[in-house]
């Protein structure tokens, strides 16, 4: 399996970071994570040359935790082995990460959704998703200890309108698992930020901001938000039947940087 057009820092076939790979891993154009590039001013190339530098450890894919959410394909890396990454990479002094000038940033959740949309033998929702979040918040304590005190986390945005999911018969069950993992997730970023001391911590609520793009597409530009199109027109939301298209990053980005002016 591959993922043309996107670049990872190696696979979950290979877990270890090498001076090789730090010293050659370039971005590319391409990637669902362009809205942390479109912020930063790090389109393609590598990251030191970035205005702001920019370590994705994002895998695309990627569940949070294999042993709760399978992976859907063995070369996928999952939140619990990227942060593994970062701090190998972090112990061995492969990439620089001043703690003073440095944010850890985590998006991370929707395949989560996808894959248990049609699940049908879950009997406490909340229960799954709080032993999910007690994975995802295992990892971010462990990039605190590698010495970051900055945080900032985005919700899980509901695709129960996007062109791959919308005709699907069990998409009111991933609409409402959405809300439920979102509401958890906030009680533990507060969590998290009351029980760390000398932490600044943002969030960014993603899914709001896509509901209102979608409730309103024409006050944001947009004259299609049923179809898809990998192409230039300014006007489709939606880049592919899950991925929204870069107008939609640029107001992302827009939005997380307001955010992150209020830590400042």
């Amino acid at each position: 399996m591959g993922f043309p057009g996107y670049s990872f820092f190696g696979d979950r076939r290979n877990l270890t970071i090498t001076a090789e790979m730090v010293h050659n891993g370039e971005f590319t154009a391409n990637g669902a994570d362009k809205f942390w590039r479109l912020q930063l001013g790090c389109y393609t190339g590598h990251p030191s040359e970035c205005p702001r530098i920019l370590w994705d450890f994002a895998f695309g894919g990627a569940p949070i935790d294999p042993d709760i959410v399978p992976l859907e394909a063995e070369i996928i890396t999952p939140l619990t082995d990227q942060v593994a990454q970062w701090v190998q990479a972090k112990q061995d002094n492969l990439l620089e990460a001043p703690r003073n000038s440095s944010m850890a940033a985590f998006f991370i959740g929707i395949n989560d959704m996808l894959g248990t949309t049609s699940w049908n033998n879950v009997t406490d929702w909340n229960a799954f998703w709080n032993r999910a979040l007690d994975s995802y918040f295992g990892v971010v304590d462990q990039v605190y200890d590698t010495g970051l005190r900055s945080f900032l986390f985005l919700n899980v945005p509901s695709l129960d309108r996007a062109p791959g999911l919308v005709d699907n018969p069990d998409v009111a069950n991933h609409a409402a698992q959405v809300k439920t993992f979102n509401s958890l997730l906030e009680q533990r970023i507060n969590d998290f930020k009351t029980s760390k001391c000398n932490v600044s911590v943002a969030s960014f609520d993603i899914n709001v901001l896509m509901g209102s793009v979608l409730d309103s597409p024409s006050e944001y530009g947009f004259t299609n938000t049923t179809g898809y199109c990998q192409c230039s027109d300014p006007g489709y939301f939606w880049r592919d039947p899950y991925h929204p298209t870069e107008g939609i990053h640029r107001l992302v980005a827009n939005g997380i940087l307001s955010e992150l002016e209020k830590l400042e």
